[in-house]
């Protein structure tokens, strides 16, 4: 992440697969990042674990300045169910301030 060259005069959007380094990412000034990975845990009890795993796991958390959001994903891991955890399609609708 040091090497990214980040303009603090436009609005930034990250992509990452997982929400792992929000805090690395919140020191770089990054406005929005975008993350997926955790399934919010898919099936019962891993719905529970996964809040200990991944700390922000699925929703719109604000660390800093930035703005994170965690996708629970429409797919599944492993098992071809999901228990606990819904399947989801986010539409984000980016506004000016």
């Amino acid at each position: 992440m040091n090497q990214l060259d980040i303009s603090q005069h436009q609005p930034t959007i990250l992509m990452l697969h997982s929400p792992v380094g929000i805090e690395y990412i919140a020191d770089k000034k990054i406005d929005l990042m975008l993350a997926g990975h955790t399934h919010a845990g898919q099936v019962f009890p891993a719905t529970w674990i996964v809040k200990y795993v991944f700390p922000f796991n699925q929703g719109l958390y604000r660390i800093k300045d930035t703005q994170v959001f965690v996708s629970q994903g429409a797919g599944a891991f492993m098992l071809p169910i999901r228990l606990g955890a819904k399947n989801e399609i986010n539409f984000i609708q980016l506004k000016a301030e």
